[in-house]
């Protein structure tokens, strides 16, 4: 019995050099490679790769040991290096760190990663953050969900990717504003066609009681009554 214990010890600890072995090596061998593109292993020059778009060296950054929640400076915040790629419109970069496990919970001063998403972010990043559990009706900045900011800001591949998504289209914020009221504010024709066909309250109103035809206006004016009338709009 003595034996046998002191085998299964000898089996356990070379199982684990071996591991060792194994594992180190990477680390090291990645930042061989980004000495020798001219990287030191530093956040500054991790931040460099950020910027500069190379989703190659930020792969390498991270499999030599670099956190994906990596913080750069902007003014006084301290901003997550994921809402830069999104920023900056760096799909490459995005889902590298996303696929690092980079922290979707972060915000900066009440934003969230799929706040960001929904304010510049591509289809397909808002897809990935999707797909990871995120709470498509998180609320941020004046109660606003991602839906109602990527309406905001004319970002419509979001938008119409939010709502087939199953995002709340008749959430209100701390206002009361509806995504429709402001498709419809915006004189966005087609998002507020795909907020009527998912349900969106044609009659909802403001906290002080403004309805959804209200907004209206621009030159899309008639073409707007003209759905918003065929949706059972009262004006």
């Amino acid at each position: 019995m003595k034996r046998l214990f002191i085998l299964m010890c000898l089996l356990v600890f070379s199982f684990a050099c071996r591991s060792g072995r194994n594992t180190a090596p990477s680390v090291y061998q990645s930042r061989d490679k980004l000495a020798v593109l001219g990287y030191e292993f530093s956040e500054e020059d991790f931040v460099k790769a950020i910027k500069e778009k190379r989703s190659d060296i930020v792969k390498l950054f991270i499999d030599a040991g670099m956190s994906p929640d990596t913080t750069l400076t902007v003014g006084k915040y301290q901003i997550p290096v994921i809402f830069h790629a999104i920023n900056s419109g760096d799909d490459m970069t995005f889902q590298v760190l996303i696929h690092s496990k980079a922290d979707l919970q972060a915000s900066v001063e009440g934003v969230s990663v799929l706040a960001k998403a929904a304010e510049k972010g591509t289809p397909e990043m808002i897809s990935l953050i999707v797909k990871s559990g995120a709470d498509i009706d998180t609320r941020g900045y004046q109660g606003m969900t991602p839906l109602m900011t990527a309406i905001e800001n004319g970002n419509n591949g979001a938008a119409w990717l939010f709502i087939q998504s199953g995002a709340d289209v008749n959430a209100g914020d701390n206002y009361g504003f509806t995504p429709l009221m402001r498709a419809v504010g915006k004189g966005n024709i087609d998002i507020v066609r795909e907020l009527i066909k998912k349900g969106a309250d044609v009659n909802a109103e403001t906290k002080n009681g403004t309805k959804v035809y209200k907004f209206i206006g621009g030159s899309e004016r008639e073409a707007m009554e003209v759905l918003l009338r065929d949706a059972g709009a009262e004006f």
